[in-house]
């Protein structure tokens, strides 16, 4: 068999069509998909235990305090986190202390903010929100600086750690709300600040573990880099949360609870192609991507791609309505909900895998003006899809949105690809 695979692999049309370095794909993609597999499972039974064990004002206040923590999240300088993968991918170690010490310094801010929103919330009758997000304010300091230790596994390409060491803080997590919600039979803030806590410290005995030792140059690019993608970071984070502070924010507990749901159990699929761009990005920003074979090899692996998107979603429209009364009682109202958001959520996945292909452009300036504009563009989308329809709205608005980013990409891929091609 081993025989037949080489010979296979000499031949013109694996040349042709299949990846130049495919075994490192092969390797890694299969520690990731493992990976990303796993934590779906138990991120499937924490949400489980949350829908069956807790009441549905503890599982609307877990999503929302969760939107409120990604915005809080840009305290903590996230472009940096993007800095200190491309660095750790061009062999400079010294990014993972200097990010950490860098996004410390600034997490503080994040915890003020929080403080300030649950003050907010309680002004306008919203105490139970405000409980639980004044309760998870002092943990962004010890959740987001800390973060960065995956992106330097990533960037390292060590896949197999990286893989080890997210399901160990996986598992924690499950169990800790297992133990505090079944076994403790508590409910409220207790069960939702057990996750985040095990969550943070597991995060910082990670960086303390990977930064022995290093030091040294973090890279020429990396304060500039870190300093650009916080920048749009603060956009993108403001629109990736918006639908559930909408939500969470102007509608009840019982819609928010429905919609957190439906958020669950798809936007973690979108991780699967956050992934494979990890992987992906590497090789890439070693690489021409406006190379014809590259334009070739990559365009067939999106087609590709987008086959395998469309039966994940024809699953979920035909499956969830079978499961959900016997696994979410209760929770009847996520089924017209859930089918818009993993429309949205499988042409996410399509968005950042062709992006990837961006940073092979050896244009930065690119990736900077579609991580900009991506994010407004969303905001204002969900914005106008609110005031029109309410939740509806909402769902739509965020499948325009990914549709219209997708085709910007390509064509600025494309376009790019196409004004290299020698004339005559």
């Amino acid at each position: 068999m081993k025989r037949l695979i080489r010979s296979f692999w000499q031949t013109r049309l694996a040349r042709k069509w299949l990846p130049r370095n495919l075994p490192y794909y092969l390797k890694g993609g299969s520690s990731l998909v493992f990976n990303h597999t796993a934590g779906l499972l138990l991120g499937f039974f924490t949400t489980y235990v949350f829908t069956n064990y807790t009441s549905q004002q503890t599982y609307a206040n877990f999503g929302y305090v969760l939107a409120v923590l990604s915005i809080a999240s840009l305290a903590a300088l996230p472009g940096v986190d993007t800095a200190v993968l491309y660095a750790a991918a061009k062999g400079y170690d010294g990014a993972l202390p200097a990010g950490a010490r860098l996004r410390l310094k600034t997490s503080l801010l994040g915890t003020a903010g929080m403080l300030l929103w649950a003050g907010f919330l309680y002004a306008v009758g919203r105490s139970s929100e405000a409980a639980v997000v004044a309760w998870c304010s002092p943990l962004v300091p010890l959740l987001y600086p800390f973060s960065s230790v995956f992106s330097y596994l990533q960037g390292k390409e060590r896949f197999t750690e990286y893989t080890l060491a997210n399901l160990a803080v996986e598992v924690a997590k499950t169990a800790a709300v297992a133990i505090v919600a079944i076994g403790l039979g508590l409910n409220g803030p207790p069960v939702i600040l057990s996750l985040f806590l095990v969550m943070g410290l597991s995060h910082l005995l990670l960086t303390r573990a990977y930064s022995q030792g290093l030091g040294g140059d973090p890279g020429p690019e990396f304060a500039s880099l870190g300093r650009t993608l916080t920048g749009v970071a603060v956009v993108g984070a403001v629109a990736g949360q918006l639908d559930r502070l909408i939500v969470g924010t102007f509608f009840g507990v019982s819609s928010m609870a429905a919609y957190n749901l439906g958020y669950t159990l798809t936007s973690p699929l979108r991780g699967f192609g956050v992934l494979a761009g990890r992987l992906l990005f590497p090789q890439i920003v070693r690489s021409d991507a406006a190379a014809p074979l590259f334009v070739r090899k990559y365009g067939l692996g999106l087609a590709l791609l987008l086959v395998g998107l469309a039966g994940l979603v024809a699953a979920y429209w035909v499956l969830f309505p079978l499961v959900q009364p016997a696994l979410f009682a209760g929770y009847e109202a996520t089924i017209p909900m859930i089918r818009w958001l993993i429309v949205a959520t499988a042409l996410g996945i399509f968005d950042i895998v062709a992006a990837q292909a961006l940073w092979g452009l050896k244009e930065l300036r690119i990736v900077y003006i579609t991580q900009t504009l991506f994010p407004i563009q969303r905001i204002l989308l969900l914005a106008l899809g609110g005031s029109l329809a309410g939740i509806s709205g909402i769902l739509i608005s965020q499948v325009v949105h990914y549709s219209v980013s997708a085709l910007v990409i390509i064509a600025f891929w494309i376009g790019k690809s196409r004004r290299r091609r020698p004339k005559g």
